[in-house]
């Protein structure tokens, strides 16, 4: 419940098809707000927002008079997801299984999870209260290689992730990603400049794990990507290289381990004495 409940008792009795529209305050919280009467056990009301004498006021049509309360929904029960509330940032979903759901108010909004969850951390999406009203599935797509090319001189650290709401975020509404913390910053995938770009990123405990988190103002694959210090390219697949890192010095190792050891001769060429 937020803000207070009110008796609203006018005195009269409304006819057949009458109704009159009960505002409330739905206090400093935002979100999505709902009207309930109480009639033996409190019942939802179609609301909606309005301005009522230079105030914001949550509005419900009723058609009998009783006790009136504004509630936001909670996240009641939750399963193969974690989740955490902060009353400035909204609610923090990190999945922990392949399928799962949470009950938040009056529905149930299924999730579901592509890739390996668990193996490299686990990816989070921080939402406010009037975005997840509007979501009734949440996807998570994870891939171990980027579908695009990294950002030049950098390597994708762990693994990169689609998270969809399956909702159009609204002017100046946004979204945190946010994806297990590697030393480096997180990156957007921009597809209308076809390259990635780099976010403000911000270290934070999501749900007991550290991440890192960038803000999207919309739904795309997201990355975090670590500088390339060194390696080597030893395959090529698709026109795309394969970097071993560390390659060179393995090379050079066996080599070493190769010549020191006691026999190894190769032969000598034109009857040459053998060479060590």
């Amino acid at each position: 419940m937020e803000g207070c409940v009110a008796e609203i008792d006018p005195g009269i009795r409304l006819g057949q098809r009458e109704t009159v529209a009960v505002c409330l305050p739905p206090a400093d919280v935002k979100g999505e707000a709902y009207v309930h009467r109480y009639d033996e056990e409190w019942k939802i009301l179609p609301s909606r927002s309005e301005t009522v004498n230079g105030e914001e006021l949550v509005c419900g049509d009723t058609d009998t008079f009783s006790l009136f309360g504004a509630f936001l929904p909670v996240i009641e029960s939750a399963e193969g997801v974690t989740h955490s509330e902060d009353a400035e940032y909204g609610f923090s979903l990190t999945p922990i299984g392949e399928g799962g759901s949470i009950v938040y108010g009056p529905k149930t909004i299924d999730l579901s999870v592509t890739g390996d969850v668990g193996s490299s951390g686990d990816p989070a999406v921080i939402v406010s209260r009037d975005v997840l009203d509007r979501v009734e599935e949440i996807t998570f797509e994870l891939s171990e290689v980027s579908p695009h090319d990294p950002p030049p001189g950098f390597y994708l650290e762990g693994f990169a992730v689609e998270v969809d709401l399956g909702v159009t975020l609204e002017p100046g509404e946004t979204v945190s990603a946010c994806l297990p913390s590697s030393g480096g910053d997180i990156y957007r995938y921009s597809e209308e400049l076809g390259e990635w770009e780099i976010l403000p990123s911000q270290l934070e405990t999501v749900n007991g794990e550290d991440v890192v988190c960038g803000d999207v103002g919309s739904f795309s694959l997201t990355g975090v990507f670590v500088e390339d210090t060194g390696g080597c390219v030893i395959a090529t697949a698709g026109g795309e290289g394969v970097l071993w890192r560390g390659a060179v010095f393995n090379l050079l190792l066996i080599i070493s381990v190769l010549l020191l050891i006691p026999g190894k001769r190769r032969p000598g060429v034109y009857g040459r004495k053998p060479l060590i």
